[in-house]
Formats: structure tokens, C-alpha cells, sequence
């Protein structure tokens, strides 16, 4: 069977990855690569991901999203 699965860089998704992956699925993957918690962690749970066969993930998922600027907000009238 093919999956598609988002977020299989994150906890959830990159251990159902790997489960559907070990029953012999094939898995295509995305994940927003974004800062809510350690991109480096999501990027080695990728590449852990890309090493076995039968998963692909766009590139442009393997890379981390830059930050946006947070932009303040108006204060209320008064």
C-alpha cells in the first residue's frame, strides 16, 4: 500500500513511518521543518527515514523553514 503521511519528522509521524515501512509499505513523507521544537532532531529522524527503502519525501522538506519575524502586536486604544 502507498501512505502518504505529513508531519514525519515530528513524533507521531516518523514512528508510523517507520512502522509502515517495516510491514513493507512505501511511505511518502512531508514535514514543514518548522522551529516549534529542535530542527536538528527532525532532520536526523529524516535522514534516518530517507535510509530505508520504499520512503521518499520532497527536498525541500529535508531542509529547515527560516524563521518568520514575529511582529508585534498594536497595543489597544485606550
Amino acid at each position: 500500500m502507498r501512505v502518504f503521511i505529513t508531519g514525519t519528522a515530528g513524533f507521531i509521524g516518523f514512528h508510523l513511518a517507520r512502522l509502515l515501512l517495516a510491514e513493507g509499505h512505501q511511505v511518502a513523507g512531508f514535514d514543514g521543518m518548522t522551529d516549534y521544537y529542535d530542527v536538528r532532531l527532525k532532520q536526523r529522524r529524516h535522514a534516518m527515514l530517507h535510509q530505508t527503502p520504499g520512503f521518499t519525501a520532497p527536498k525541500r522538506c529535508s531542509r529547515p523553514r527560516p524563521r518568520s519575524p514575529r511582529r508585534s502586536r498594536p497595543s489597544p486604544p485606550m
